[in-house]
């Protein structure tokens, strides 16, 4: 009984088994890869349609496609932003200045920061200076991309828009310390005459 019960294990276990296609020999010519199903660049089925009316902000296609790149414009730095200023891009902005410039300039633009305090030699400039108000978003957008004195080109960590929007917020710091009280909208001027 024990000898017919182990013959009856061993054959059910070897009934699932298969004998045959087990062992299969090594693709040397590396033809399976060779035959995979693919789709070649500029296939009907690789493109998608952009919607109808639109122009890739970074595309050489669209109007200012080369000073939204490099913030120049026939050799000298634009003087308007190139890309839309709305609240997303200044939130873009506040958000990477506060990681990538804050550190050294303050969370102001002063200047005042606690790695400026160690910086003795060569402290990190106020961004409310005149001279640095004065200058076009384009020379500001040089300064973000290819850095300045000891302070590296953000290049690599910062896209062109992501340094557009640092430009918008620097220039919206500037802004907010600098604006005369007469040009604010009557009822915060009338909160800042009554402030003590």
């Amino acid at each position: 009984m024990r000898r017919s019960l182990v013959a009856l294990t061993v054959a059910c276990a070897l009934g699932g088994c298969r004998a045959e296609d087990v062992f299969v020999g090594a693709d040397l010519d590396l033809n399976r890869m060779l035959e995979q199903p693919r789709v070649d660049p500029y296939e009907p089925d690789s493109l998608r349609v952009p919607p109808a009316g639109t122009v890739p902000w970074a595309s050489e296609d669209a109007p200012d496609a080369a000073a939204v790149r490099t913030g120049r414009r026939g050799g000298a730095p634009v003087g308007r932003i190139p890309v839309s200023v709305d609240a997303a891009l200044l939130a873009t902005g506040r958000a990477r200045f506060d990681v990538f410039c804050a550190p050294c300039h303050g969370v102001a633009g002063d200047g005042r920061s606690v790695v400026a305090r160690h910086m003795t030699l060569r402290p990190p400039t106020s961004l409310h200076l005149d001279r640095l108000r004065a200058l076009a978003p384009g020379a500001l957008y040089g300064v973000v991309t290819e850095g300045k004195g000891l302070m590296p080109a953000f290049a690599v960590q910062l896209t062109p828009r992501e340094r557009w929007a640092v430009v918008a917020y620097v220039r919206a710091l500037q802004l907010a310390r600098h604006a005369p009280v007469a040009r604010l909208p009557a009822p915060l001027r009338s909160r800042l005459e009554g402030a003590p």
